[in-house]
This record gives C-alpha cells, sequence and structure tokens, in this order.
C-alpha cells in the first residue's frame, strides 16, 4: 500500500508540474489536501491582488509559480550556488529597469560581471569595497527619480578571471561599483568561511550566476521572497508538519495547483475569505490540542505537589478566621477597611506579596516598595473575586486555587498548576482624573 501511494502522489506531482499554470479543478480528498490547496490559493490570491492589482498575466503566474517551484527544488542548495543564482536575476532585474531603477543608469553587463568576478577575488586594483560604496552611494542620494524607458542594457557574458576593466565615464563606474559591491558580498559572507572549498565555490556562484541571469523579472523582491517560500514548503513536508500542524503533511502537487488557481482568481474550490478562516481554524484547534497534551503532561509530573496543595486548602478551610467562597476561593482578613468596595469596571491600587505553598516569592510590590495600578478585570480570576469583596483600606490574606490562578499556564517562577499565596492591601479606587495627574 505504501508503494502504491507514493506511486500516486508522484503521478499527481508530474501532472502538475508538466500541466503548466491552467486553472484545474481538483477533487481534496482529506484535510491534507485542504490545508495544501487553502495555503496555495491564499499565497496566490493576496499576490495576484496585491502586486498585480488582478491584472494577472499567465507570464506573471508562470514567473511566480517557478519562484515556488525552484525553492522548493532547490532546498538542499548549497548558499553560494543560491548566492550566485539571486545576483544573476537581480542584475536581470536592473538590466529592464535600470539601476536602482533609474531608466538612465543602463546596465553595461560587460562591465558589471567583470566587476562582480573581481569583487569575488577580492581584488582592488580600481577600487575596494569602501571606495565602492561610497561612490554607489553618493550617486544614488544624488540622483532624481526619472521616468521613461529604461535605456536596454549591454549585454556580456560571465567571466572567471580577473581583469583590469577600462571606465570611461561615470555610469561605467556606477555599473562597476554595482557589480563590484556584489561580489565582494559573497566574499565575505561566504567564501571566507573557513571551511569552504573556495575553488568549487566560485565555479558553483559563476555557474549558478549564469542561470540567474537568463530568469529577467520585474518582480524581484516577489520572485525572491516566493523562491523563499518554496523553501520553507519543503521544510514543513521533511518535519511532517505542515502550518505547525503535526502530523498534516504537505501535499505539494495539491498546493501548487491551488496557488495558481489563487493567481487566476478562480473561485471553483474555495475563495480567500474561505481559504483564511479553513487555515486559522485549522491551526486554533491544532493549537488547543497541542496545548491540552502539554496541559495533561504538566498535570501527571505535578501530581504530589497538587495534592499535597490540595491537602492544605482543605486543612485551612477548617480555621475559624478563613473565609472560603462558593468558588473555592479562601482568604483571611487581616484589616476590614471602611471604604468603599470596588466594582469590575473599576481601575485600583494595591499593596501585595506573592508566594507559592514553599515559600518562593514570585512577585511582590512590597518588595519593589511600589504600589501597582491595574483594572479589576485585568487579572486572574482569584484576584477579581477578592477585590470586589474587600473595601478599600482592607488587607486580606488569600489562598487561591490553580483553577482561580493561571491554571495550566506557566507564568515566570510560577509552575502550572499552582496554588497561590497573596497579601493584598486595597489603597485606593482610582479615578480617571487622579491617573492623568
Amino acid at each position: 500500500m505504501k508503494k502504491t501511494s507514493f506511486l500516486i502522489i508522484a503521478c499527481m506531482a508530474m501532472i502538475s508540474c508538466s500541466n503548466t499554470y491552467k486553472v484545474k479543478n481538483i477533487t481534496l480528498e482529506n484535510k491534507a489536501d485542504s490545508l495544501s490547496y487553502a495555503l496555495g490559493y491564499g499565497n496566490g490570491d493576496y499576490l495576484a491582488n496585491s502586486v498585480y492589482q488582478k491584472k494577472v498575466t499567465k507570464d506573471d503566474v508562470k514567473e511566480m509559480t517557478d519562484a515556488i517551484d525552484k525553492g522548493y527544488s532547490d532546498a538542499e542548495k548549497k548558499q553560494y550556488e543560491e548566492a550566485g543564482y539571486n545576483i544573476g536575476a537581480f542584475i536581470a532585474y536592473n538590466g529592464q529597469k535600470g539601476i536602482n531603477s533609474n531608466p538612465r543608469w543602463r546596465v553595461n553587463q560587460k562591465i558589471m560581471l567583470q566587476a562582480f568576478t573581481n569583487g569575488l577575488y577580492n581584488d582592488t586594483t580600481i577600487m575596494d569595497r569602501s571606495v565602492a560604496d561610497a561612490f554607489l552611494r553618493s550617486k544614488v542620494q544624488a540622483s532624481h527619480p526619472e521616468e521613461g524607458e529604461p535605456l536596454k542594457p549591454i549585454k556580456g557574458s560571465v567571466v572567471t578571471k580577473v581583469k583590469p576593466v577600462v571606465l570611461k565615464s561615470e555610469l561605467d563606474s556606477i555599473n562597476y561599483a554595482f557589480g563590484y559591491l556584489n561580489g565582494t558580498d559573497v566574499y565575505n559572507h561566504i567564501l571566507s568561511a573557513p571551511d569552504i572549498n573556495r575553488d568549487e565555490a566560485i565555479s558553483g556562484v559563476l555557474a549558478n550566476l549564469e542561470e540567474g541571469l537568463k530568469h529577467p523579472t520585474l518582480h524581484f523582491q516577489e520572485m525572491m521572497m516566493f523562491t523563499n517560500f518554496g523553501k520553507q514548503l519543503k521544510q514543513m513536508e521533511a518535519n511532517n508538519t505542515l502550518l505547525d500542524i503535526e502530523g498534516i503533511k504537505l501535499k505539494y502537487p495539491v498546493f501548487r495547483q491551488g496557488f495558481v488557481n489563487g493567481m487566476w482568481g478562480d473561485t471553483t474550490n474555495i475563495n480567500s475569505e474561505r481559504a483564511g478562516k479553513y487555515i486559522n481554524t485549522a491551526m486554533q484547534a491544532a493549537q488547543e490540542e497541542k496545548a491540552a497534551k502539554q496541559a495533561a503532561l504538566d498535570k501527571e509530573e505535578a501530581a504530589d505537589r497538587i495534592a499535597a496543595e490540595e491537602a492544605f486548602l482543605a486543612e485551612n478551610a477548617k480555621r475559624n478566621d478563613i473565609v472560603v467562597t462558593e468558588s473555592g476561593l479562601q482568604y483571611k482578613v487581616v484589616r476590614q477597611g471602611k471604604g468603599p468596595r470596588p466594582t469590575a469596571n473599576d481601575r485600583v491600587t494595591v499593596h501585595y506579596h506573592g508566594t507559592l505553598m514553599d515559600g518562593t516569592v514570585f512577585d511582590s510590590s512590597v518588595e519593589r516598595k511600589q504600589p501597582a495600578t491595574f483594572g479589576v478585570t485585568q487579572v486572574i480570576p482569584g484576584w477579581v473575586e477578592v477585590l470586589q469583596l474587600m473595601p478599600v483600606g482592607s488587607k486580606y490574606k488569600v489562598y487561591i486555587p490553580y483553577e482561580l490562578g493561571y491554571n495550566s499556564r506557566r507564568a515566570g517562577k510560577i509552575p502550572p498548576f499552582s496554588m497561590l499565596i497573596f497579601d493584598i492591601e486595597l489603597i485606593d479606587i482610582v479615578k480617571p482624573e487622579a491617573e492623568k495627574e
């Protein structure tokens, strides 16, 4: 059965990836299919609306789908190979728009590619990195936004050896600085690693640089973003956790078709609103299930402490000076004030000292020597209840069962399922005018 299942998935992948970039209605047979499709559709729809303003062409769909495919299939590529491809694509992108999107700054690939190789070898014959950086920054800052059709780039080829370049104009220097800075970036951040085979890495950079030059785009940032997204998808697939939902594996062919359909705006299977709601509901349910499992483990580990705290509360409730409310909250009146009692809508100023049953202090305004002010309902349930029982000027010692405290949550020094003991002094009910002062 496992072998058959694999063959079915493989066939789906071939059909989806060979077919193209057309709308296709597919059957979603299980949760993994539905989540994969919804994730793809939502991203495709977002791209179509935010980047292309709903004016999507076949070339647009192909470009972005290919970007995801590339990230997914090249997830194991070496860092220097990725860098080479990305820089090649970036040079091609600038060739269509002008360097730094300035249509007057024509790309001269002959100069730029030679400068890139010179930078790869950290050659400083013409300029070093600091000079190139200062020069290019000054030109960018001094330039003004220009309109018009970009000048057609001067084509060049990837070069493998360091060579001097004669720079005859300011634009030549801009091209050289641009290429050189990209080359030195790779040199500094990748080629200088102590364990790298530099000759092999440089060959890999240049081979992939050439490949990147063949893929010009008008949406470079989006293409890089979705290439990285493709890598993330591959990682999700490897971890068997789609959207952090354990046990749900990404179905990449289904995701891919969802992405294509989303870019085209096809709503046969789902629309963007339903896709978003479906994903959010599934993720929330998974998080709740994960939290419930963790809470069960924490409660099991804390069983002896919980039993000891419950025994303490049972004995404490028998004391004559202890008041036990219907919720299970226990308190002792140390001093009864004569002021008004706060309501759920009020804000109060209090002093407090909080400990665990073993005496561990986890929070204390008394030790900080600074009273705290907050809304009556902005605290744990045990506090909400007892504050509304206390007249201003009162001081109570309060015993809060874990159900009225942080329950299964961990809060700083407070372990999950902990009974809390507080000394609380209600100083005042704060009026809005007093807080402003």
